[in-house]
């Protein structure tokens, strides 16, 4: 099971591909990433809240560098303030 936050994809994404899109680049498996984005899954296809299968490698990589002190000059829609 792969989670996009605290929802499974499998709960976002209707097409299987998709999720087994998702499920293999959360176990880093590039190579096969390539083979499934090759043959032909779609990488920008919205799920129900309206996120990309890039959505949450975007997140994880942000994440990342931001825990090595790299800052963003744009948040996030979300930490804006109101």
């Amino acid at each position: 099971m792969t989670h996009l936050v605290d929802v499974e994809a499998r709960e976002v994404f209707e097409d299987p591909r998709v999720v087994a899109l998702i499920e293999t680049a959360h176990r880093g498996d590039v190579a096969e990433v390539r083979a499934l984005s090759a043959a032909g899954v779609d990488r920008d296809v919205q799920g129900k809240l309206g996120i990309t299968p890039n959505a949450p490698a975007r997140d994880r990589l942000r994440a990342m560098l931001e825990a090595r002190g790299v800052r963003f000059p744009v948040p996030r829609p979300w930490e804006r303030r109101r």
